[in-house]
């Protein structure tokens, strides 16, 4: 045990492996045969369906989720929102499901109006049924376009040069 706590929040390798990780690409170098596995310390707790530290994000909300990804966050990046739109689509919850793409780069980068606006749209949209305007995040060509996440990035952190907005174009 470490000493910083025993939670899998503070010790991933409890639940972490890559065992059944497929990487890609996977040449020129054949990184599938040659990447170290890791099985997690703790098997049982991975397998218990009551995991609560790492929730399944399977695209089937049942109250309305109203989402701010960062275009350059790194830690987990925008494909995961695509990916949870595809989820949602495919389930046919997108009825629940707004996102608004956010030009920031750090993780939960998201200004006080930023995140004020969100908290608010959201509680209309669960108190009055307003569902609020968010941004597609499926469609390649409306991703590529230079303008993409301004709708909803405040434009003051620009002027002010908050976090890493000054690595994005001024809306």
């Amino acid at each position: 045990m470490t000493s910083g706590g025993d939670s899998p929040a503070q010790r991933p390798g409890q639940l972490s492996t890559n065992l059944f990780t497929r990487y890609t690409p996977n040449s020129p170098v054949n990184v599938n045969a040659t990447v170290r596995r890791v099985a997690p310390e703790n098997v049982v707790q991975r397998l218990l369906p009551t995991l609560t530290e790492v929730p399944r994000i399977a695209g089937r909300p049942t109250a309305p989720v109203l989402s701010l990804h960062g275009l350059g966050d790194l830690f987990v990046p925008f494909s995961m929102e695509q990916a949870y739109a595809t989820d949602v689509a495919r389930n046919r919850r997108g009825s629940l499901v707004v996102q608004r793409a956010i030009r920031a780069t750090q993780h939960c980068e998201f200004t006080p109006t930023e995140a004020g606006a969100a908290w608010d749209d959201l509680v209309s949209w669960v108190r009055a049924g307003k569902r609020p305007a968010g941004d597609t995040v499926t469609d390649p060509a409306v991703v590529a376009r230079p303008d993409y996440g301004c709708r909803f990035s405040d434009a003051a952190a620009y002027a002010a040069g908050v976090g890493t907005r000054r690595l994005y174009a001024a809306c």
